[in-house]
């Protein structure tokens, strides 16, 4: 057969051997074609034992076309190199499959027998039962067998060689095999029934062995029963003869020597609950979120317990690599991700990884429309290239690099029809206006006003290059005839929002006039200023264009640290006409949500559009990410925290404070004690602020388990390494 037909004939693995040692026979002799046969048939165990026909075919591929012309002795060698390789294959494929079918019976002895004890031991009016010689090892046996005869008659006369020989009968024979012990199930102490529940967990998982624990559950029973038999079968099956008159004499003295005795060859408890709290605090301290540690909370009575793989089947997370946002890493290394519809909150420091383990990694993977405040630049420089690359054309807006930076102009988004432009131009003063901590707000109020019956009065009567902040600005700033023309013009457009607005400006004192707009020009210096001027003439994208299928926009909003408090009104204005764009009209279908991703969210002040869209936007295809360096953050922003954090559906908390680290504490809920049954919290606050947490992240899911997430940071994982830093391919939208 040609080295390249590694595919094997409709007939399966036997047919196809059989076909090509079919024509061996007429090639060679009948010995040779029945030796083949013998060997290949052995070698698939009656083609049941081993299926994988592709390595078959492979094996078997060296033999060339033209074998037919062979003489046998080289047919021979050319079939026994395939041959062997077949066997050592189906050999090493059959001892596996016995060896998994071992461990599954194993294991299904241990699944069994662990439910069967948590039955018993839940039931107070059961019978727990254990055999004596069950539980003792063959150095127990040896050992009870000199202590019976130790217990024996040491005379010479017939009665007490009778007793002697009975004796000995009975210790290499029936005793202890024949004598169960028994003890009523409530007779048992909670605490060692607690103890017993625990070890029964820890055998199921193979952490201690089954034998071990028998010795527990024996040692628990023979002392709460009170050495009392239950059945003595040696009794029953009394032999005939000679040592019938003898049976109860020696059935009392066996008993009793096995009855002071066994308590030497069962488990303290005291030890016993000593070597159990050990293995379960290191597995709780080392492994809270694996699947036995659950089990040994829920043996303990319930209580909260932390999130594992085995739960996200029924969660609102994912374990599919690359479904939805990805938050962390599980503790057995798989990746969990949140594809649900609700918003997400991460409270972490600075220098604490919440760019690296979540922003980074989901910018490489999320093939889905995004819009990022990226704080730094960072974002852009490592991920805007693979996003060019990968998934569609990236644009960068940044307030202070003029000549790398995107247009925008926020007049473009204020409709000039006149039922939409006072709702457009009072919605654009909102954003515009940073909201301050102040007693009176009056002067901020009117200033807001103010300013946005300018921002109509431009949009209605400017020519369209010249409506933009600029011009707004210009109009702030007027002189005294200036400021008559504008109050003229307004009531000259027909539009009954400008012509009112023209009315109260006219009917305000000169001072008056003059407190407010300079309020207003101080909430907007940096428009003032004249430094965005370049920058927002025009717009070179379009919120539409995050909704094109196949090639959907990224936005990278780039300001420093130091810069956020300074361009707040920006940042502001264009985050929020994007939401209000997308807020607008339901849409049909949603192929991939449009993400937010905000660092230093609460310096943008108390932004009413972000509590809108974290609780709504999943109706309108929309997800928002939101950071912070603290919980006092939020609460400064917007008052009380629990606003914006409740609309959170996902939650994540790094390294956090004092404050944070007490609100954890008190909503991850408490767990029980495995053997007293008190409640402690799952974890402790100076716990969270310590060293066993420093690379973990805490997930609060609505309506799930907390998650114990271990950080992955992007620069450690080479598969996302590899796409950080590449070259820009697309910049303009199609």
């Amino acid at each position: 057969m040609a080295s390249d037909n590694n595919k094997v004939p409709k007939g399966g693995v036997w047919g196809f051997i059989k076909g090509v040692y079919g024509k061996a026979k007429k090639a060679s002799d009948d010995n040779h074609y029945r030796h083949l046969q013998d060997r290949t048939e052995k070698a698939l165990v009656a083609g049941d034992t081993y299926r994988d026909e592709e390595e078959v075919a492979l094996a078997l591929g060296n033999i060339p076309d033209n074998w037919k012309s062979f003489d046998l002795d080289a047919i021979k060698a050319l079939t026994s190199g395939p041959i062997s390789e077949l066997e050592t294959a189906t050999a090493n494929a059959e001892a596996a499959r016995i060896k998994a079918k071992q461990e599954a019976a194993e294991q299904e002895k241990l699944d069994t027998r662990y439910f069967e004890v948590m039955s018993l031991l839940n039931d107070d009016a059961a019978l727990a039962i254990f055999t004596a010689g069950e539980v003792m090892s063959e150095h127990d046996h040896r050992n009870f067998k000199g202590v019976l005869k130790a217990h024996t008659p040491k005379g010479d006369g017939m009665r007490d060689s009778y007793v002697r020989a009975g004796m000995q009968v009975m210790a290499d024979n029936r005793y202890p095999d024949s004598i169960d012990y028994a003890c009523i199930v409530g007779q048992i102490d909670e605490s060692d029934r607690q103890l017993l529940r625990v070890a029964a967990s820890l055998f199921r998982h193979n952490i201690i062995q089954v034998e071990w624990f028998e010795k527990a559950f024996a040692g628990a029973i023979f002392t709460s029963g009170q050495h009392r038999v239950h059945q003595n079968r040696a009794v029953k099956e009394t032999s005939d003869g000679i040592f019938q008159n003898m049976s109860s004499y020696k059935d009392v003295t066996a008993i009793d020597t096995l009855t002071s005795s066994l308590g030497v060859y069962l488990h303290d408890s005291n030890v016993l609950k000593q070597e159990i709290i050990s293995l379960t605090t290191d597995l709780q301290n080392n492994h809270p979120t694996s699947p036995v540690v659950q089990e040994l909370t829920n043996a303990a009575g319930g209580g909260a317990n932390w999130f594992n793989s085995a739960d996200a089947l029924s969660s609102i997370y994912d374990l599919e690599p690359g479904k939805g946002l990805f938050l962390g890493q599980l503790e057995d290394g798989g990746f969990l991700n949140y594809d649900g519809e609700g918003s997400l909150f991460t409270i972490a420091p600075p220098g604490s990884g919440k760019t690296q383990c979540q922003v980074l990694p989901n910018l490489v993977m999320y093939d889905g429309p995004s819009i990022v405040l990226d704080v730094k630049g960072e974002c852009f420089e490592q991920t805007a290239g693979v996003r060019s690359m990968e998934f569609g054309p990236v644009m960068r807006f940044s307030p202070s690099d003029w000549d790398n930076s995107a247009h925008y102009n926020p007049l473009d988004f204020v409709r000039e029809d006149a039922r939409y432009l006072a709702s457009d131009a009072r919605k654009l003063a909102d954003m515009l206006i940073v909201p301050q901590a102040t007693s009176d707000p009056y002067w901020e109020q009117r200033g807001r006003d103010v300013l946005a019956a300018l921002i109509g009065f431009v949009v209605a009567k400017f020519d369209a290059d010249e409506r933009n902040m600029k011009s707004v600005m210009d109009c702030l700033s007027p002189s005294a005839d200036t400021l008559v023309k504008i109050i003229e013009t307004m009531r000259e457009t027909g539009i009954s929002f400008l012509e009112r607005s023209a009315n109260q400006i006219e009917g305000m004192s000169e001072k008056q006039l003059s407190s407010i707009f300079d309020s207003a020009r101080s909430q907007l210096s940096v428009w003032d200023l004249g430094e965005l001027d370049p920058i927002t003439d025009r717009s070179d994208w379009h919120p539409r264009d995050f909704k094109r299928q196949g090639k959907p926009l990224t936005l990278y909003l780039c300001v420093g640290p130091a810069e956020i408090d300074r361009f707040a009104s920006v940042l502001r204005v264009i985050i929020g006409q994007h939401l209000d764009y997308f807020m607008e009209v339901l849409p049909d279908n949603v192929d991939k949500p449009i993400v937010f991703f905000l660092d230093e969210a609460p310096q943008l002040g108390n932004f009413e559009p972000l509590p809108k869209a974290s609780s709504m936007g999943r109706q309108y295809g929309l997800r928002l990410w939101l950071f912070a360096q603290n919980r006092n953050q939020v609460e400064t922003a917007y008052r009380s925290a629990e606003t914006i954090l409740g609309n959170a559906v996902v939650q994540c908390w790094m390294n956090p404070d004092e404050t944070a680290a007490q609100h954890l504490e008190r909503n991850l809920g408490r767990t029980r004690s495995l053997f007293d049954g008190q409640e402690r919290p799952l974890v402790q606050s100076h716990e969270l602020r310590g060293p066993d947490f420093k690379d973990t992240i805490i997930v609060v899911g609505r309506g799930e388990k907390p998650a114990q997430l271990a950080k992955h940071f992007a620069y450690q994982d080479s598969s996302l390494k590899n796409k950080m830093g590449l070259p820009i391919a697309q910049t303009e939208p199609a």
